[in-house]
């Protein structure tokens, strides 16, 4: 039915064919991004669903904060690929890296800081 799963390379499935399409592995994080019905989420590398596909858009795995840049309901946060959560809700407008270890965040007309970690720093005001 022109669904993607996994299967190791002696042939057994892993994960059934369920989704629209299933990227690489990610070396870095061990996770592979799969989207289904235009949403994306993660499955661990032994094929196991981590986060359903819940987000609009996975920008590429983010610098050296190992977080992933998300972006939900046309607002941008943080994932942590580590423990699997969303540690900056995807409540910002945009998201931009600073060369200071931290993010400038908007929403609307307002702004703030995030630490590198996706922690607040400065509430946006």
């Amino acid at each position: 039915n022109n669904l993607f799963g996994l299967a190791t390379t002696k042939g057994v499935v892993v994960c059934k064919p369920t989704y629209d399409y299933i990227y690489s592995k990610d070396d870095d994080t061990g996770l592979i991004k799969v989207q289904k019905n235009s949403k994306y989420g993660f499955l661990n590398s032994n094929g196991k669903l981590v986060v359903a596909p819940q987000y609009d858009y996975v920008f590429s795995f983010d610098d050296e904060s190992g977080l992933i840049k998300v972006q939900k309901n046309s607002n941008y946060g943080f994932f942590n690929p580590k423990t699997f959560k969303e540690v900056t809700p995807c409540i910002y407008s945009y998201i931009y890296s600073l060369d200071d270890g931290l993010y400038k965040v908007e929403i609307g007309n307002k702004t703030g800081f995030l630490n590198k970690d996706g922690s607040v720093f400065k509430k946006p005001e």
